[in-house]
């Protein structure tokens, strides 16, 4: 199961390298990356619990507050942090016109609830401040964000998001659930994705 888990963490940099970088398709990056998450999602066998946040409301209320400000935080800071304009960048990937649009709502609806599934139900052991699978979430984000980033917020925005995975393997451990995680997860999908179709649309 080790070597399996270890295996499935290679998976989003492999997607990744073969779909953006190989073939030049954001599409092909994300399906392959989703495809293979859901296989090993049905062989892990995983199930959804209970339905419940399981923590204090004001740890929910600030939870989805802070993770819905991702959206606004990279609106206002994309000048500054910005490596190319981004309508060129997500051009050369296939994504503008009806393609880019068909992307947001898929980002938005379906690939939060998959990548959640995956990291905090598929790869689901108990593990301490930090663990392997936070480092393999960030880092793999980091191949994505060096197309639209300078070095040092790709760095920056790395160790964040290793920081936010270690999170929410702790709000699935409190509370015994992936519904906060999920849901905190797909708040701050779609902030960002409709923050950068409104940075988009603004050049």
């Amino acid at each position: 199961m080790v070597v399996a888990q270890a295996l499935a963490m290679v998976l989003p940099y492999v997607a990744v390298l073969v779909g953006l970088f190989g073939l030049r398709s954001a599409w092909a990056a994300l399906l392959l990356y989703n495809g293979g998450m859901l296989v090993f999602i049905a062989a892990r066998g995983v199930r959804f619990k209970a339905a419940r946040f399981g923590l204090p409301g004001w740890v929910v209320a600030c939870a989805i507050v802070v993770s819905a400000a991702a959206g606004p935080v990279i609106f206002f800071a994309a000048d500054m942090v910005s490596s190319a304009p981004w309508p060129d960048t997500l051009a050369a990937v296939g994504l503008s016109g009806a393609s880019w649009r068909w992307f947001v709502v898929y980002f938005a609806l379906v690939h939060p609830v998959v990548e959640e599934t995956f990291w905090r139900g598929a790869l689901d052991e108990r593990y301490g401040l930090l663990a392997l699978q936070d480092f393999a979430f960030g880092g793999y984000h980091a191949l994505v964000l060096a197309l639209f980033l300078t070095p040092v917020f790709v760095v920056i925005s790395t160790l964040g998001l290793v920081a936010v995975a270690a999170l929410w393997r702790a709000m699935r451990d409190r509370s015994s659930s992936l519904a906060l995680p999920l849901v905190t997860h797909a708040v701050a999908d779609i902030s960002i994705i409709l923050s950068v179709s409104f940075i988009v649309g603004a050049h």
